[in-house]
């Protein structure tokens, strides 16, 4: 069974975030993630016996920008990157392609047009970026 995740680009810093699709009453998408606190974060108190210690740790929730959420396809490229839907491929043959769910399945598109369905584990691809942040990827592949 594959794992139900989402990543989303945060309004407020544009960061990416991972971790479960919530849709709030008006529409508005945000993304729940898991905070560890580090060290210096305001998280961290002193305890009173002079150790360090955790006060808080637990889910985040982050508004992001809605043409930036996907899904995780529950596969991993050559390097063990987990893929999302509008992230894009170099395949084997060095062909690009790029990740987007299609009402009930995730598919490799190629800007020549070839479409497949991902069912199986992307042998040889190598994830190279995503739709959001390097759109110019798939302009450069389809010439």
């Amino acid at each position: 069974m594959r794992e139900i995740k989402f990543r989303g680009r945060r309004v407020d810093n544009e960061e990416w975030v991972y971790g479960n699709l919530i849709i709030d009453e008006h529409g508005r998408p945000y993304i729940g993630q898991y905070i560890t606190p580090k060290q210096n974060d305001p998280y961290i108190s002193a305890h009173r016996s002079g150790k360090t210690m955790r006060r808080f740790a637990g889910i985040g929730f982050f508004m992001v920008d809605p043409e930036t959420v996907g899904q995780f396809t529950g596969l991993c490229d050559e390097d063990e990157n987990e893929t999302y839907d509008g992230d894009i491929c170099l395949d084997n043959e060095d062909d690009v392609f790029f990740i987007d769910w299609d009402g009930g399945s995730f598919r490799a598109n190629y800007p020549h047009g070839d479409i497949y369905l991902l069912v199986d584990p992307i042998d040889g691809a190598k994830r190279i970026g995503n739709i959001h942040e390097n759109p110019g990827l798939l302009k450069i592949a389809n010439g």
